[in-house]
């Protein structure tokens, strides 16, 4: 369903349940909560 392939993956999904981005591994910075401030950002 979710299309995990590698861990630790963070999804973050909106209130429908719709998947809106997500952190794979260590994400592009090597910090994960910058990333996932940006994708909660976008909500």
């Amino acid at each position: 369903r979710w299309n995990i392939i590698n861990v630790p993956t963070f999804i973050v999904l909106d209130n429908n349940g719709k998947e809106v981005g997500r952190v794979v591994e260590y994400g592009k910075y090597g910090v994960i909560d910058k990333e996932l401030g940006e994708i909660v950002s976008r909500l």
